[in-house]
């Protein structure tokens, strides 16, 4: 059973492959998809098959997103493309939207092409052997805003639809923060998602490292031990890897069973004294 659904997911992730050159939204459409309604997005959302189906994490940090007209946005790791699409929603003038899935490229694509966006959202699929987060973004390009709802966890994903929980060395957020600074235009901010308490003593590790300020603006409820511990019995069976348990309880199961799991909404901006220092500095 585990390698029979092992089996469909590549097979989808090879037609993926097909449709992210030159997709077409009669194509896509024909792909075996589910329509969910969402708080932050007008009109059906649209998740195929191996995307991260967004859930409270996304609806928390979509509710944080504040774009005026003329914005241009980078979503990391765009999955569904929920928050380009609450971005463009909001007036935005262009979102580029990357994600390491092909079939999110495809997905992200048909959303915004239901809603005659495809104009305004340039995706872009992220090579299997870079996951950075600014592994397709070009070195001048410059954001009033970039979103991201990453990977929690790190461990070894096993196949793609894995690799929406789990970034292996936490690539991804490391490389996040480390070209912002770079990559946000002037009042810029990075707005993110993640998971605390113990994910948060991370993020203010590589803030120190790169001169960021963070803070914490929001907070989803606290799942206690006793609770995560539920959650992982009984509501991701579904998810069974190779090695016969969970990918979540695989990476994440000592960890959360220590100090349970609460999803948090960060902003990161350069630290503006850091950056007076730097200017001084080059004076």
């Amino acid at each position: 059973m585990i390698q029979e659904a092992k089996k469909r997911t590549n097979r989808w992730c090879a037609i993926a492959g097909g449709l992210v050159i030159g997709i077409s939204t009669t194509l896509s459409s024909c792909l075996p998809h589910q329509d969910i309604i969402v708080p932050c997005v007008k009109g059906p959302l649209a998740v195929f098959p191996t995307v991260y189906k967004s859930g409270g994490d996304s609806w928390l940090l979509c509710s944080h997103i504040r774009v005026h007209a003329g914005m241009e946005v980078l979503d990391v790791g765009t999955g569904t493309g929920i928050q380009a699409l609450t971005a463009l929603q909001q007036g935005a003038k262009r979102v580029v939207a990357t994600d390491i899935n092909p079939m999110a490229v495809a997905n992200v694509r048909y959303n915004a092409a239901r809603r005659g966006w495809t104009e305004k959202v340039d995706v872009r699929l992220v090579p299997a052997g870079d996951a950075g987060a600014y592994a397709v973004v070009h070195p001048d390009e410059r954001f009033d805003l970039i979103v991201s709802n990453p990977p929690f966890f790190d461990g070894n994903a096993v196949n793609v639809a894995e690799r929406a929980g789990i970034d292996a060395g936490h690539e991804l957020v490391s490389s996040l923060f480390a070209g912002l600074r770079q990559h946000l235009a002037p009042r810029g901010k990075l707005l993110m998602v993640f998971w605390g308490p113990a994910g948060y003593e991370m993020l203010r590790e590589l803030a120190a490292k790169w001169g960021l300020q963070l803070q914490i603006i929001d907070r989803g409820p606290l799942i206690d031990t006793s609770m995560a511990k539920w959650v992982y019995n009984e509501q991701h069976t579904s998810a069974e890897t190779s090695e016969g348990i969970s990918w979540m309880k695989r990476v994440a199961g000592d960890e959360i069973g220590k100090k349970g799991l609460q999803v948090i909404v960060i902003e990161a901006v350069p630290d503006p004294s850091l950056m007076k220092h730097m200017r001084e500095g080059s004076s």
